[in-house]
């Protein structure tokens, strides 16, 4: 306990920045550690003083402590601190110059942080690792350091290196849900496991229905929402129960990442470029990727380019459309050092931030005209994601007809009727594409859940929401579709992202002609967790 105790005084020291005191502290731990001859308490407290003692610029003892961090918390497999002190000591390395050794120490934490991962059964804690306790900070000082080497040294492969430390923190929750997806979608689930997904998510329905128009009580309101996240969590957990006890998900091998060559010959065409950023806390880079080569350039600081950013967002929304210049910037840093000549298409990979930005609405110095207007753009939460999406349609059988389309009106809204006209116009011009007898139209009172699901859904080619979205950031898994309420059936007319991971699409495109569809919880090395997420993972290729 009472090593305990001096340690997180030491950690405490140390967040104020009093890095002598937090020395003492440690000092004081370590000593009482080797005299109980606890090594998992040594192994910590050597990393924390190396880290300090970096932070003082005492580099030879800083290296000592660290090295002697990772030999006892190699001995006894305690990856939290071995990831952490290989972290420290690539920081110590590079700033002392020697790059290549920073390099090996990156990697070294790195596979000691995705063996950690993959040893998560839960698919949720899968998605958020890379992001908490600076795991993402690895991978980022690794590709800036390559763009370093690079600048210092002309590394041949630096580019190369540098797009697979990107996919290697990027949507790699995602990649793996495919593969479970398509574990999922080769068997249906078993008879008394589906009864009880489905009583859940009936109780679920009836829920939401109750939250969509809350009853005034401030208790009330808390009790239905402790209720629906009490059963949230009760489906979740059948769901790993299954995935935990049923052997042909023990058997599942994850997808492997694609290489910068594999991605350039299987993904790439004359006319395309990819642009796949790393937005770190405190540098950020582009990689541009086509056919001939790749470009591999430093962005403005993380903070700057938040900063701009949001300047961008703030001008896009705004209807009086005053003066600004952002448009102009965001291109100059973010898509001109990648161009060599124009290009007709564009697949954008995002990283943070990025992930908020229409890059359509950017536009070069030297043309007035928007960049989507001129360019065919496309983004993916990572390559190699694409690549196992691609793989997807091959295997998937072809759809029974073309295309599915829904107008629903806005709910307890006087002008929702003026949008439900629009909404039934667009997609009747739609429908107008399609031979009568391979399209479905719902609208008017058709266009609710129930009669969405009766429509054989999973088999369209095609599904075109034109309807109201709400989308939940803090529980992506509620955000919806708002389809018409019927109020004599069970289903509640919001579907969620939880009920469209149960789906099997064979779509190749399913549009969300809606406010805010393409938003969500944004996780660090994740992107965003939403709608269209959900859309992705049930099978349809594009979004």
């Amino acid at each position: 306990m009472k090593i305990r105790i001096l340690y997180n005084l030491g950690l405490l020291q140390e967040d104020m920045k009093a890095y002598q005191k937090a020395v003492m502290y440690y000092k004081e731990a370590l000593f009482l550690s080797e005299k109980n001859s606890d090594k998992e308490a040594k192994s910590i407290i050597l990393n924390g003083i190396g880290s300090v003692l970096f932070l003082l610029g005492r580099d030879e003892e800083a290296s000592d402590n660290l090295r002697k961090a990772i030999s006892l918390s190699s001995e006894i497999d305690a990856g939290q601190v071995l990831w952490n002190a290989f972290s420290v000591l690539a920081g110590l390395q590079k700033k002392q110059g020697a790059y290549k050794d920073a390099l090996n120490s990156y990697e070294y934490a790195m596979d000691v942080i995705e063996k950690s991962r993959s040893s998560l059964a839960d698919e949720d804690f899968k998605a958020s690792f890379l992001g908490s306790n600076r795991r993402l900070e690895v991978y980022h000082g690794a590709i800036d350091l390559l763009f370093r080497l690079s600048q210092r040294e002309k590394v041949s492969d630096a580019a190369a290196l540098a797009f697979g430390f990107m996919e290697r923190a990027k949507a790699r929750g995602f990649l793996d849900s495919l593969e479970i997806g398509r574990v999922s979608a080769a068997q249906p689930v078993a008879s008394e496991t589906e009864g009880r997904l489905k009583s859940l998510q009936a109780r679920l329905s009836r829920l939401s229905r109750r939250l969509a128009d809350p009853p005034e009580s401030s208790d009330e309101r808390n009790k239905l929402e402790e209720e629906a996240s009490t059963l949230e969590e009760d489906y979740d957990e059948v769901r790993r129960d299954l995935r935990t006890h049923d052997p042909r998900y023990a058997a599942v091998r994850f997808p492997e990442l694609i290489s910068l060559e594999g991605m350039r010959k299987d993904l790439l065409d004359d006319d395309t470029v990819v642009f796949t950023y790393a937005v770190g806390r405190e540098s950020a880079y582009g990689l541009a990727i086509d056919r001939k080569g790749q470009r591999f350039f430093p962005l403005p600081s993380p903070s700057a380019l938040r900063e701009l950013v949001g300047r961008h967002l703030k001008w896009v929304s705004d209807r009086e459309r005053s003066p600004e210049r952002t448009g102009e910037e965001l291109y100059r840093a973010l898509i001109d050092p990648g161009l060599d000549g124009p290009c007709r298409r564009m697949l954008i990979v995002p990283d943070d931030f990025l992930h908020y930005l229409p890059f359509e609405t950017l536009r070069s110095a030297d043309d007035p005209s928007w960049m989507g207007a001129r360019t065919e753009i496309a983004y993916v939460p990572s390559l190699s994601s694409l690549a196992e999406i691609e793989k997807r349609v091959k295997r998937q059988k072809a759809p029974s007809f073309d295309l599915l389309a829904v107008a629903a009106p806005d709910r307890g809204k006087e002008e929702g009727k003026t949008s439900l006209q629009f909404r039934e116009r667009e997609v009747e011009e739609i429908a107008r594409l399609f031979d009568s007898g391979k399209r479905i139209l719902l609208k008017g009172l058709e266009a609710n859940e129930k009669s969405l699901k009766a429509n054989r859904i999973e088999e369209a080619g095609i599904i075109h929401f034109a309807a109201h979205g709400t989308i939940d950031e803090q529980k992506p898994v509620r955000s919806a579709i708002v389809l018409r309420d019927d109020p004599t059936s069970e289903e509640d007319g919001f579907l969620q992202a939880r009920e469209v991971f149960d789906f099997r699409l064979k779509a190749g495109l399913v549009v969300l002609s809606s406010c805010r569809s393409a938003g969500g919880r944004l996780l660090r090395g994740e992107g965003v967790v939403g709608l269209n997420r959900s859309f992705l993972f049930a099978g349809a290729s594009t979004v």
